[in-house]
């Protein structure tokens, strides 16, 4: 099958990337094999107003919570964020791209040729395209030239349940945590800490969970999900065949808030990127990429 852009990874930034393609005339493959950890995240007012000047549907975008901070001596509840399921989130992004004309391939990407612009499927079929998109956020390949902060490890989990909604953030001597609930519902707990405290295994999970949760408020989730999540610079130059975006082009410590922010801005860009590629103008293209990202790094 042929396209002429085809998109490997079907989260925020890659589905609005499809859907801003598909708006500008381009035949646009999005893979995506659906697969991945149902948890909380927090959306600031700005990504909800991106979304609605996108035409994008809010319906999966949960009502504005108050954020609770205690980060040291400064503390309060100034910020807003609307509480998703990223899994139901994600699908509701690629199924509005799909309902725009975008070929929504559920498939796993076996191999991604960039030379030849192909992508092999775990299905057996093969694409071709003009443009390749990596948007698999941090299992994307990491380039030469690769920069990454001090490494950092989440622990996350649902670990009990509230009645009412709630999001907190929270300093403590070893890390920091993020806490949050819709009404009624489990509670998604993420622990971060340097990851140096992690190298023992998951006996060291159990202990630095017990010391970041102080006062056994937040049991150890039984099946926790543990990923690095330091602050990379993944791809710094541009690949004239494969445009990188979202965190397959620079990935956020999630203490930033900005992770869903990035992946639609990036989404954004991915616009006059693609359309100087197609067209010819690879180092117009290689000039914003290399400012844009470089600077979102640093």
């Amino acid at each position: 099958m042929r396209f002429d852009v085809t998109i490997v990874g079907g989260g925020p930034a890659g589905a609005v990337t499809a859907l801003l393609l598909k708006r500008q005339g381009a035949g646009v493959a999005l893979v995506e094999s659906g697969r991945g950890c149902r948890r909380l995240e927090g959306l600031s007012p700005r990504v909800l107003a991106i979304l609605e000047s996108l035409g994008l549907s809010l319906e999966d975008c949960g009502a504005a919570v108050q954020r609770q901070v205690n980060w040291g001596t400064p503390g309060g509840n100034a910020n807003r964020e609307h509480l998703v399921d990223r899994q139901v989130f994600d699908r509701g992004l690629r199924q509005q791209a799909q309902a725009a004309g975008v070929t929504l391939i559920e498939a796993r990407a076996v191999r991604v040729d960039r030379r030849r612009r192909r992508v092999a499927l775990s299905s057996g079929e093969e694409l071709t395209a003009s443009l390749l998109v990596e948007a698999r956020g941090r299992q994307a390949p990491a380039a030469p030239g690769r920069r990454r902060g001090p490494p950092t490890v989440a622990l996350s989990g649902w670990s009990g349940r509230t009645a009412a909604p709630f999001a907190a953030i929270s300093a403590r001597p070893d890390g920091w945590v993020w806490q949050a609930a819709v009404a009624g519902g489990p509670v998604w707990r993420q622990a971060v800490v340097a990851a140096s405290a992690l190298a023992a295994g998951r006996t060291v999970f159990e202990t630095v969970w017990r010391r970041l949760f102080t006062g056994g408020e937040a049991p150890m989730p039984p099946a926790p999900f543990v990923r690095a999540c330091e602050l990379r610079l993944t791809a710094p130059e541009l690949d004239p065949a494969c445009l990188c975006v979202g965190d397959a082009a620079v990935a956020m410590d999630p203490l930033s808030g900005h992770g869903v922010f990035w992946a639609l801005s990036s989404a954004l860009a991915a616009q006059p990127l693609s359309r100087a590629l197609l067209d010819g103008e690879p180092e117009l293209a290689r000039r914003f990429y290399c400012d844009r990202v470089a600077e979102t790094f640093w």
